[in-house]
């Protein structure tokens, strides 16, 4: 696991659908400090969630989000803060997010906040001031945002510590939605087991149930060529099933992690088959 220090990680969402499974994965998994998904936050502390929009809004949030939760342990807890656009970063937001920091059972505090480039002076102060409380306190801001451009991103970068991207992939067969995280502190070891992780979302027995896999490709067919080469198939043979050339199987596998062996069991390709329209004719 890969320790945060006190002080303000940055989330970005592509998606709004992905951006709500990602907020209430991450912010589970802080309060728990242990994750089996291979994601991070290893400082257990209790998470306080500002949640903003009508009172309805609201109610919905709480049911829709405790639906599955990865443990029963998790000790986050939901307040309303104020009306849609609510900006945590003036005046009275700031006032809402600095008293949050200050509660002594809180180890976390995760709030949503959209940004506009350059960044105004107040968010500037605002995102400044927070961090330094949070240091001083010992505490972690888990700020998450939707997707941002590469110059805001650099930007917001000299102002928080940490930054994770949400990135929404093509789904698993029999997933809602899967979205890969990318953590900026894990950059460089996704060959330790420690990089890019991929989570994948299911409804079942009326709640959210989530699986994690190290992240190998945005699409559905990259991950598979992936997975059929660490089984031993050739690249010809691969290239075969997709009815591609053999260079074009190579020049994907190229840019994917470094293939690991292991065998997938019988009948593992058949629920691949509809989503991948590929040949009835060929297993594993």
């Amino acid at each position: 696991m890969i320790p945060f220090k006190p002080g303000t990680i940055h989330v970005t969402c592509d998606e709004p659908e992905t951006g709500f499974h990602a907020r209430r994965l991450l912010e589970a998994h802080a309060a728990q400090g242990s994750s089996d998904l291979g994601l991070p936050f290893p400082s257990t502390g209790a998470v306080v969630s500002l949640q903003t929009g009508t009172e309805r809004d609201f109610e919905q949030a709480q049911i829709l989000r405790r639906l599955g939760l990865p443990s029963s342990k998790a000790d986050v807890e939901y307040r309303h803060a104020g009306r849609e656009g609510f900006n945590f970063l003036r005046e009275e937001g700031i006032t809402v997010l600095l008293n949050a920091l200050s509660a002594p059972a809180a180890g976390w505090i995760a709030f949503e906040q959209r940004f506009d480039h350059p960044l105004p002076e107040h968010v500037i102060e605002g995102l400044t001031r927070a961090k330094h409380e949070a240091i001083a306190a010992s505490k972690h801001i888990m700020l998450f945002s939707p997707a941002c451009s590469p110059a805001l991103l650099q930007q917001l970068g000299r102002l928080v510590d940490e930054i994770i991207e949400i990135e929404t992939c093509e789904p698993e067969p029999s997933a809602r939605i899967s979205f890969c995280v990318r953590w900026s502190g894990a950059r460089y070891m996704g060959d330790l087991g420690l990089g890019p992780v991929m989570v994948s979302a299911q409804l079942q027995n009326g709640g959210y149930h989530y699986r994690g896999a190290p992240f190998v490709s945005k699409d559905v067919a990259g991950r598979v060529m992936w997975r059929l080469r660490g089984a031993g198939w050739t690249l010809q043979a691969i290239a075969e099933l997709f009815r591609m050339n053999r260079s074009t199987v190579k020049r994907r596998l190229d840019q994917m992690p470094p293939v690991r062996p292991k065998e997938l069991p019988e009948g593992w390709l058949d629920r691949y088959r509809d989503c991948l329209d590929i040949s009835a004719g060929d297993d594993i």
